[in-house]
């Protein structure tokens, strides 16, 4: 049987009331169990010691996680954040044409939709798709019906009309898009009650600027979709 605090004061008492050395026998008591309490608390502060180095050690390791839970060098998002612009695009107007000469880091088979309208951006003259190749390069004209009038030339970016492949970067709905800082000209549109997120690029092709090019420019990013 283990005896308590309690009882061990209640022993010292009695000893002191019969043999008047009850300090002596305290005193001998103590020592000998001073060992074995060093003992656990050494155990103790060891072992909180080791623990407390453990976390301090965790700690970046798992705020890293917490910030960026499945970032790695070769992930989606990264591959959007590599310092390479997603699509850059300059117009230029000829007497009878408007060209759009442009580069991209978008996948090879990546589609953009190009049109021509009219400057106050309210009918389609013309549009046709430019499927982005290996190199990333890409350019196309279109005949100008009106050599006196000014016209503006979209170039857009639509992620539900884009394979797997592509879809795998940018995102199903192109959250990727939305997501990097090197896409210009992001702007957000429903498809099938979905919201989805593309960029569009505007190049005016003026007739008082002719053989001139002009970089194409995209809206202000929205703070929310």
């Amino acid at each position: 049987m283990q005896l308590k605090d309690k009882d061990y004061s209640r022993l010292f008492r009695e000893v002191d009331r019969k043999e008047s050395s009850s300090v002596e026998f305290e005193m001998i008591w103590r020592k000998a169990n001073r060992k074995k309490w060093t003992q656990k608390y050494s155990q103790s502060l060891k072992y909180n010691l080791a623990l407390l180095s453990t976390l301090l050690i965790l700690t970046p390791i798992i705020g890293s996680y917490l910030v960026h839970p499945f970032s790695n060098d070769k992930s989606i998002e990264a591959s959007l954040l590599n310092g390479e612009p997603v699509i850059q695009a300059t117009t230029q107007r000829k007497k009878h044409e408007a060209i759009v000469i442009g580069e991209s880091s978008l996948p090879n088979g990546t589609i953009l939709e190009a049109s021509l309208v009219d400057a106050r951006l309210q009918t389609i003259i013309r549009e046709e798709e430019i499927l982005i190749g290996k190199g990333g390069a890409f350019s196309l004209s279109f005949g100008i019906p009106e050599a006196r009038k000014d016209y503006v030339l979209l170039l857009e970016l639509f992620p539900h009309t884009q394979k797997q492949s592509v879809q795998k970067l940018i995102g199903r709905k192109g959250e990727n898009l939305y997501n990097s800082s090197q896409v210009a000209g992001v702007y957000h549109y429903f498809k099938d009650k979905e919201l989805h997120t593309g960029f569009r690029l505007y190049g005016n092709i003026d007739r008082e600027l002719i053989n001139t090019e002009r970089m194409m420019f995209g809206s202000l990013k929205s703070a929310v979709p």
